[in-house]
Parts: structure tokens; C-alpha cells; sequence
């Protein structure tokens, strides 16, 4: 009884942890608003010198999520392992190589400023060099993030899946986050295709559904946790 007790409490503690890095997980949003678009270093590389702190402080917020949700999965896997062990692992991988590739943004974003600054002490003959550079590196950036949605929205499937099938969050929750990995994983591929750009109207309604979902499931996992009782009385000891 002691073991299962214990049990419980850390799978409420694993709730509550893994509610917490969905929240710091939406440190991508102030990135996206702070962080320059590929339109902006087309038509102005030179701004960036004038924005260094801004762009600093936003690759800073994109390094942060990409840790946070690098270990959600991690976090939560102890516990989805005992339902579908081979789907908890693919989640946990998804996730590293999505926390990995927005990482790599990150590092490709902070180059810009190294180019930035050349660009404006150069003469005009060689600004093209830095210029083409910053547009190759912008362009890696939207691939990079476009791939990391698609591994994100893998994993987040994943997941949904093991949590509407044996019931550890309310179906309408559970349901939610499928119906809205599978919009936000259709524009991630409609972004990468070129239908249209990341944050045009049509890629914010998209993603809208996983905004709600995950600060929803967030909130729910903190203050809730998992329904334990639909966890049967072998895997809470085991």
C-alpha cells in the first residue's frame, strides 16, 4: 500500500511538472514576436546591428522552450510506457528532435547579428556576400522550424492518443489535442510547400487549436494531474 501510495504521489508530481514545462513552452510565442522575419533581412540585414539586444533576448526565449519541451515527453514517459511503451518512446524522440531543431534556429538567428555587423561595415561590393548569407541563413531557420512542427505535432498525436484512449485527461481534452495536432501538422507542411507563411493569417488559425489545447492540458495537469483512476491498481505498483 506504501509503494502505490508513493506511486501516486509521483505521478502527480510528473503531472504537475510536465503542466509547468508546457507553460514555459510558450516562451516561443514572445520569441516569434521579438526574433526578425526572412522579410526583414531581405529588405534590411542592417537593422539587425540596431536590434541586438531584441534579437538576443528572443533567441534566448527560443533556447528556453526548446529545453522545456525537449523533457515533456521525458517527464510524462514513465507513465505513458506502462500503456504503450514503443509509442511513449517515439513521443520522447519526436520531442528531442523537435527541442533540437528549434535550438538550431536559435543558433542560426544569434549569426545573424555577427553578419549584420559586417554587412554594415562593408563596402557596397561586398555587402551581397553577407547578404546572400543571411538569406541562406534565414532560409534554414523556416526549414528548421518547419520540421521541427512536424515532429512536434508527431509526438503530440502520440501522446493525445495514449491519453484519449485509457482516459488520464478528459476526452475532451484528449480530443482536442489530436483534432488540433492534426491542423497545426497540415500547416506545417502547407508552410513548407509554400501555400503560405508562418504567422500569415490562415498558418495563426491553424495553429490557434494547439494555443488552446496545450495551455488547456497545462492548466488541467497542474491543478488536476491524471485521472489515476483509470490506471489499474498492478501499474501503479509496478
Amino acid at each position: 500500500m506504501e509503494t502505490k501510495n508513493k506511486k501516486a504521489e509521483l505521478y502527480k508530481i510528473n503531472a504537475r511538472i510536465t503542466g509547468i514545462l508546457f507553460l514555459i513552452g510558450f516562451a516561443g510565442i514572445p520569441a516569434a514576436l521579438l526574433l526578425p522575419t526572412a522579410e526583414d533581412v531581405n529588405n534590411n540585414l542592417s537593422m539587425i546591428s540596431g536590434i541586438e539586444n531584441q534579437v538576443i533576448i528572443g533567441s534566448i526565449f527560443l533556447i528556453i522552450m526548446s529545453f522545456a519541451i525537449a523533457n515533456i515527453a521525458i517527464v510524462m514517459y514513465p507513465i505513458l510506457r506502462k500503456y504503450n511503451e514503443s509509442i511513449a518512446l517515439a513521443a520522447v524522440g519526436f520531442r528531442i528532435i523537435e527541442s533540437m531543431l528549434f535550438l538550431c534556429g536559435a543558433i542560426f538567428t544569434l549569426l545573424l547579428i555577427h553578419l549584420s555587423q559586417e554587412f554594415v561595415q562593408a563596402d557596397a561590393s561586398s555587402r551581397i556576400y553577407f547578404q546572400l548569407s543571411a538569406e541562406l541563413l534565414m532560409t534554414s531557420k523556416e526549414w528548421t522550424t518547419a520540421i521541427a512542427g512536424i515532429a512536434f505535432n508527431l509526438g503530440a498525436l502520440m501522446y493525445n492518443y495514449i491519453f484519449y484512449k485509457h482516459k488520464l485527461i478528459p476526452s475532451w481534452l484528449s480530443g482536442l489535442g489530436l483534432i488540433a495536432a492534426t491542423m497545426a501538422l497540415s500547416n506545417a507542411f502547407f508552410v513548407m510547400f509554400g501555400f503560405y507563411k508562418n504567422f500569415d493569417i490562415f498558418s495563426i488559425i491553424m495553429n490557434l487549436p494547439t494555443i488552446i489545447g496545450e495551455l488547456s492540458l497545462a492548466f488541467w495537469l497542474i491543478f488536476k494531474g491524471f485521472n489515476l483512476s483509470n490506471i489499474p491498481q498492478e501499474k501503479l505498483i509496478n
